[in-house]
């Protein structure tokens, strides 16, 4: 079956897989203590696509990779950390710049998504498959938050969690009924996304005249800047 946004949200946050089937909330198991009385928290799920296999996570916007961990050390999970490339709309904190990260993908993503710090992941391209390194069964240990993350902590229940400004994945990602089918939502609330106005439309039309234009005059500057040096 063949999946894609639905234009017109291209500056919203959209859940990032094709099936939302949750195996573990953060509601449940030793998820709660990532969060319940801690001195620092995040608040994963653990998401599997359709069956048992390996699906993919794709960018839900245009994302910029600010770290990866544990890559070839069998001790340390394989974690890979994303933000926007600009702020986005979000079902609980307005307009912000969003990040999230995956756990257990196997090191061989790395070379098949050609994976590394700095690079751009356009809306809709794949970023990495589920995984079981470190790990029992094919998922992604998944979290998210505002702003940005490039780093874990242990906090004071034992728990390495994702440090930054973790929220809950229903406060940051909307439902695009034409990119995901809800499987198992563990009794998470996520929102779809909304009717769009027309002045709605013409915002996010605006919207990436503008980033467009952003970039068209960072890459103007950057040869200026090279000339000018040489």
């Amino acid at each position: 079956m063949a999946f894609s946004f639905t234009k017109g949200y291209e500056d919203y946050a959209k859940f990032p897989m094709h099936y939302l089937r949750i195996t573990q909330s953060y509601n449940s198991g030793n998820h709660i203590d990532h969060w319940k009385e801690t001195n620092y928290k995040d608040y994963p799920i653990d998401i599997a696509g359709m069956d048992g296999g390996r699906d993919y996570l794709y960018a839900p916007v245009d994302m910029k990779i600010t770290a990866l961990n544990g890559i070839g050390n069998p001790n340390i999970s394989n974690k890979i950390f994303l933000e926007s490339v600009n702020p986005v709309k979000t079902p609980a904190f307005g307009t912000t710049k969003i990040f999230m990260t995956a756990v257990h993908f196997e090191d061989s993503d790395i070379a098949k998504f050609g994976l590394k710090v700095g690079k751009i992941i356009k809306a809709g391209e794949k970023i990495c498959l589920e995984g079981q390194e470190t790990a029992n069964a094919n998922h992604i240990h998944f979290t998210c938050g505002i702003g940005s993350s490039t780093k874990s902590i242990q906090n004071n229940r034992g728990k390495w969690v994702t440090k930054g400004t973790c929220k809950k994945p229903e406060e940051i990602f909307y439902i695009d009924k034409n990119f995901t089918m809800i499987e198992n939502n563990a009794g998470l609330n996520f929102k779809n996304l909304p009717v769009l106005k027309e002045n709605d439309k013409e915002e996010s039309n605006n919207n990436k005249f503008l980033n467009a234009l952003n970039k068209i005059t960072a890459s103007a500057k950057d040869i200026i800047s090279k000339k000018n040096k040489s």
